[in-house]
């Protein structure tokens, strides 16, 4: 899978910025910074527009069931062994990069992702919008490959 320069997010300066903590969480354990994919970073920026648009909050796709394995490999990201997501979403504090995050790592299920050693690389897709009858809220995935 190539690895892709950081600009690949910089339509989302949300999406950077989640990439950068999750990559300065792993650091500090003294994992492997995860590289930015582009076919990663397209599952998980379409997989954040779909529930967005649709009003849904799932790892399966609304209607046809798709996971992330499917929506991944639909990218062509060539050779893949391992792959997870982390969905989130909130408004105010927590819908920004930094209160997703440790949100994240305060719930061992999402660091378990987030800090999984098998993964090489990461995309970001954000949404925002009104989402669950909230107004102002970003819906956020984050793609993991390795």
């Amino acid at each position: 899978m190539a690895a892709v320069a950081p600009a690949t997010h910089a339509a989302d300066p949300t999406g950077q910025a989640v990439v950068r903590l999750v990559n300065q969480e792993r650091a500090e354990r003294g994992l492997t910074v995860l590289a930015i994919a582009a076919p990663v970073v397209r599952a998980a920026r379409g997989h954040s527009v779909d529930m967005g648009r649709r009003d849904y909050f799932s790892h399966a796709t609304l209607g046809s069931g798709a996971r992330v394995q499917q929506r991944v490999m639909r990218q062509r990201p060539g050779p893949v062994r391992w792959l997870g997501e982390t969905i989130g979403w909130g408004s105010g504090s927590m819908g920004t990069a930094r209160g997703i995050v440790d949100s994240w790592m305060d719930s061992p299920v999402h660091r378990r992702t987030l800090l999984d050693r098998r993964f090489r690389a990461i995309g970001v897709g954000t949404w925002r919008g009104a989402f669950q009858g909230y107004p102002g809220v970003t819906v956020f995935t984050v793609n993991l490959a390795g």
